[in-house]
């Protein structure tokens, strides 16, 4: 499994080597990844929320078949949802809205729904807190929070 993360992760560009992410999985990755965490410039949180969606799009691909049917018609009725209740498609809704949504779906009471977004969640957020730039601006904002200790008199 390192080997796997080795490759993506050190990768100077996303998705080596596989077709294109889709949209739908792209601006669900978005909405899922806490990019307002960390303190970098704007492409490079482009590239951050790419690198973890080519993750998440080769999990969902690396699926069983009939889980993958399952998880594609759940989606496909989020869709359904999220079009009839903001007369929008997901992808174009702002990110802020996105993520209210994905939350309230993810987080939600419906056990069923919780499970839906389970895979997507876990993936993305393992994908985004192993990409070394991501590691990187964390480790530097941590450095800068700490509490200096008290001096001994």
């Amino acid at each position: 499994m390192f080997y796997f993360f080795s490759k993506v992760f050190d990768s100077t560009e996303p998705n080596p080597g596989r077709v294109s992410v889709s949209p739908f999985i792209r601006s669900l990755t978005e909405a899922v990844i806490p990019l307002d965490s960390i303190q970098v410039a704007d492409p490079e949180r482009e590239r951050v929320a790419s690198i973890a969606a080519d993750f998440v799009q080769g999990q969902l691909e690396s699926l069983p078949a009939h889980v993958r049917i399952v998880f594609s018609l759940g989606m496909l009725a989020f869709r359904l949802f999220v079009r009839a209740r903001y007369l929008s498609n997901f992808c174009r809704l702002p990110l802020d809205k996105r993520s209210a949504i994905v939350s309230d779906w993810a987080y939600g009471r419906v056990a069923v729904v919780r499970q839906l977004f389970r895979v997507v969640r876990s993936s993305a957020l393992l994908a985004f807190y192993e990409i070394p730039d991501v590691r990187a601006a964390l480790d530097t904002s941590s450095l800068s929070e700490k509490p200096t200790p008290p001096e001994k008199q």
